[in-house]
């Protein structure tokens, strides 16, 4: 909704960065303050900023390449930003390395941004306001990509579910229900809220945290 909006996900991540996860406030001179989620070493993360602008992030697979701008530094810039237009501009000025998808609350109203290293592609939904995402493409210019690449930690099934917990309750959408439908544990344990399993690959990724 423009000018009001709210930006919630799950983080599934190995647990032992737990004790380097942290929560920082930074008031930069003549910029908008900004809280982030983030690690110890990295500039920044999930978070917000005085000026409405709030960013999730997720890993999105994809081509990648070994020299170039890692999205902390990005997110950096983003938060510097006051709107949806500006926040989009400073991220396609930095040769990015690695994709990345960034759902976005702005000012504007929500915006999803599938950033590959070559283009952003941003996919909004004006008519409900409502925007999901897990980790596959779903620009349409992109969903080659999801045939090159292997489904990340049960991506499609998860998109799926919270589409419909979303769905089911479009009238009382909130804070506790967006709480309800991040620990949902249907299909447990791959599931929303994530626990380790024997996947041989990711298995050990667990939800670490909420925001």
């Amino acid at each position: 909704v423009v000018g009001h909006g709210l930006v919630a996900q799950n983080w599934d991540n190995d647990p032992a960065l737990d004790d380097f996860t942290v929560v920082l406030t930074r008031h930069p001179e003549g910029r908008p303050s900004l809280t982030t989620v983030t690690q110890a070493g990295l500039i920044a993360y999930i978070g917000f900023n005085a000026a409405g602008l709030g960013a999730c992030l997720n890993t999105l697979p994809a081509p990648s390449r070994p020299r170039g701008v890692p999205h902390y530094f990005t997110l950096r810039d983003l938060y510097e930003q006051d709107c949806l237009e500006d926040a989009v501009d400073s991220i396609r000025r930095a040769r990015r390395a690695i994709p990345a998808n960034i759902i976005l609350t702005t000012p504007q109203g929500p915006a999803n941004l599938e950033v590959t290293i070559d283009d952003i592609h941003i996919l909004t939904d004006p008519q409900s306001g409502r925007l999901t995402h897990t980790n596959h493409c779903l620009h349409a210019d992109l969903l080659p990509i999801n045939e090159d690449f292997p489904e990340l930690i049960q991506s499609y099934p998860r998109k799926h579910r919270i589409d419909h917990l979303i769905e089911a309750s479009p009238e009382s959408l909130s804070v506790e229900s967006i709480k309800d439908a991040l620990r949902d544990h249907q299909d447990h344990p791959r599931s929303i809220c994530r626990h380790s399993n024997d996947d041989p690959d990711t298995g050990f990724w667990q939800t670490v945290f909420s925001v």
